[in-house]
């Protein structure tokens, strides 16, 4: 990914909220939002790595123009009773790192986890919760869909 440490003052940037602008200072002295852009009416300001926030996960700000296609993803939805038992999910409002045991549909916290891979076994491990996803480092399969 391309960063803006040697952006320099009047270079064009395309930020995702307001398209193109020109880089109206580059403040060394500034740690986190070194980057001052200007768009028609007002200003943002970046980190280096083109972020409009620190906390954003991914960068917002980029050298050329990025095209969005909103429908090339598609929502899907997990029919859980397909899931595997030991695949990695996340848990508590996106918060903890959990395997999954089973679903159950009629259940006030339908999805049972437990803390360690191949800790079914064990029930000492084992909590449900209300929320569960399959966590983004599994390719979620085809058969795990609703029809």
């Amino acid at each position: 990914m391309k960063t803006f440490e040697n952006a320099k003052v009047g270079d064009k940037v395309w930020y995702v909220a307001k398209g193109w602008g020109k880089i109206k200072l580059v403040d060394g002295y500034n740690c986190q939002y070194p980057i001052i852009v200007a768009f028609n009416n007002n200003t943002e300001s970046f980190t280096f790595e083109g972020k409009n926030w620190i906390s954003d996960e991914y960068p917002t700000l980029f050298w050329e123009e990025q095209k969005l296609d909103h429908n090339t993803k598609r929502k899907v939805e997990i029919d859980w009773l397909k899931v595997p038992m030991n695949t990695p999910v996340i848990v508590g409002n996106d918060y903890y790192k959990r395997f999954f045991l089973c679903y159950l549909p009629n259940a006030t916290y339908s999805f049972v986890c437990f803390s360690d891979e191949n800790n079914q076994f064990n029930a000492k491990g084992t909590c449900s919760w209300s929320d569960c996803k399959i966590d983004p480092c599994v390719e979620i399969k085809e058969e795990w869909l609703k029809q």
